[in-house]
């Protein structure tokens, strides 16, 4: 029982960590094609910022359920499963934004 029950919390802290690693990658590689200046082309081939992030998370093993492009910042939450259910996380990626009072 026990070990069931550890098996379980290992499950849900494995796909935690795989849920926040994809959010933060596919927030980069959206927020990389979101900073490309105009006129250049992306190799990659995928011109979509959120299709972009889609495909970075699932080859991180999580699943995008929400996509959103603001001006230069990207925000993803991506979702992986485990047997205890699904667990979800929210990364954001843009320019760095300066303190308040400080020059740009």
């Amino acid at each position: 029982m026990l070990c069931a029950a550890l098996g379980a919390a290992a499950s849900g802290h494995r796909a935690r960590l795989t849920a926040r690693t994809a959010a933060d990658l596919a927030a980069l590689a959206a927020a990389e094609l979101v900073a490309l200046p105009p006129g250049l082309v992306d190799l990659s081939g995928a011109g979509d910022p959120c299709m972009r992030a889609v495909e970075v998370a699932a080859r991180n093993g999580a699943r995008v359920t929400r996509c959103d492009v603001t001006g230069t910042t990207v925000s993803v939450t991506a979702a992986a499963g485990s047997a205890l259910g699904t667990a979800a996380a929210t990364a954001f990626a843009g320019p760095r934004r300066p303190a308040p009072g400080l020059p740009a």
